[in-house]
């Protein structure tokens, strides 16, 4: 199975000066875990034969940071401990379970948004953070397989369009003249996030964020359809499929928060702009992927580029490597549209500075997706 398909072949690698300089915490040497031989309790997914396959398979993961040279790292937002009290107070309110609540506190949710805007007045810092915190809560309630949504399909695909609804409503886009039913407590976060937006954003960049939410949806139905078939996917519909689940997109249009002022549509629709974003995404799901197979084989649930990868014919051994050069493969990529929007910028050095803020914003977001996970 080859992955040229997607991705450009791969150049030699820029060599950093000092590969120290990139690392971080723990984070800056190679990491070694061995999957779990043992299970807390029997897979309840069809792929469990897989499962069974992967246990007790090591895997070596080097650092990261290597293959992201250049990129911005080692900042946290002075916010931070301000939102996670704030977050705190509101998983205490939202989460009546005890032992979900205490599940995501320990998540420490503050601590990503801080890695990834570290920058920006606490009003953004606030709302996007919100975000982050309603969209981990509303991922959880339908792909945990403790709850009844995860398992429900019908059910999910109604609160799915519930959530839709509510959206639409708080952005400022709806024709509803009185608020819709709350699809759940935890719902009711997405306000936090939605009141600011519409006060920051131009009418069509605010669509823009509510289509890449429909097409975040659209997607978690379609994941959720193949996880409850116990169907692995190929690749190409795996990475057509979680760069949706990912709400990367999402996020990046929610980037524009932390520049002095939002880019002309000229930039913002550009086709140099579209391999930003799905570079960033990329960079994201090729990072998380990597890192999370431990949990999913704890938890039975593999629905990720390892297993999709491992089913299509990838030696054990040559998974991690394969997807390090895809990750310096994504790196190249994102730096070369960066270089050319900022060519594209001519002599407007105001303009260049801006762009060159919101492209170390997106950046950012994938070193800080790395210390974190």
């Amino acid at each position: 199975m080859e992955l040229s398909q997607l991705y450009l072949p791969p150049t030699p690698p820029k060599t950093p000066d000092n590969d120290t300089q990139y690392g971080y915490d723990d984070k800056s040497i190679p990491r070694t875990f061995e999957l779990p031989l043992e299970l807390p309790s029997t897979p309840v997914e069809p792929n469990d034969a897989l499962v069974e396959e992967l246990k007790g398979r090591v895997m070596q993961i080097p650092n990261m940071m290597n293959y992201m040279p250049g990129w911005p790292v080692r900042e946290l937002s002075p916010h931070q401990d301000r939102l996670r009290v704030l977050f705190n107070d509101a998983l205490d309110r939202v989460v009546p379970d005890p032992r979900r609540r205490q599940k995501f506190k320990d998540c420490d949710f503050a601590y990503f948004c801080a890695l990834w805007w570290p920058h920006g007045d606490w009003e953004d810092f606030y709302a996007a953070s919100f975000f982050i915190l309603w969209i981990f809560l509303w991922d959880d309630t339908i792909d945990a397989n403790d709850h009844d949504l995860s398992d429900d399909f019908h059910k999910a695909c109604r609160f799915r369009a519930q959530t839709l609804r509510y959206c639409k409503y708080h952005l400022g886009l709806s024709e509803d003249t009185e608020e819709p039913e709350l699809p759940s407590v935890a719902c009711g976060l997405f306000k936090e996030f939605a009141g600011r937006v519409v006060e920051r954003f131009q009418k069509h960049r605010i669509q823009r964020i509510y289509d890449e939410i429909v097409q975040y949806m659209k997607e978690t139905e379609n994941e959720q359809a193949d996880r409850l078939a116990g169907r692995i996917p190929t690749l190409d519909e795996y990475i057509d499929n979680r760069l949706g689940t990912a709400a990367v997109f999402i996020l990046c249009g929610i980037n524009e928060l932390f520049i002095p002022r939002h880019l002309p549509d000229w930039i913002m629709n550009s086709p140099e702009m579209e391999v930003i974003w799905r570079e960033t995404n990329l960079n994201i799901i090729i990072t998380n992927d990597v890192l999370s197979l431990k949990k999913e084989i704890v938890t039975g649930c593999l629905l990720s580029l390892i297993p999709v990868l491992y089913r299509q014919g990838i030696e054990w051994d040559d998974l991690v490597p394969e997807l390090m050069d895809e990750l310096l493969n994504v790196t190249r990529r994102f730096d070369q549209a960066a270089d050319a929007l900022e060519a594209a910028c001519g002599d407007d050095e105001a303009l260049r500075s801006n762009l060159r803020t919101y492209l170390d914003v997106c950046r950012r977001n994938g070193t800080g997706t790395y210390i974190y996970t």
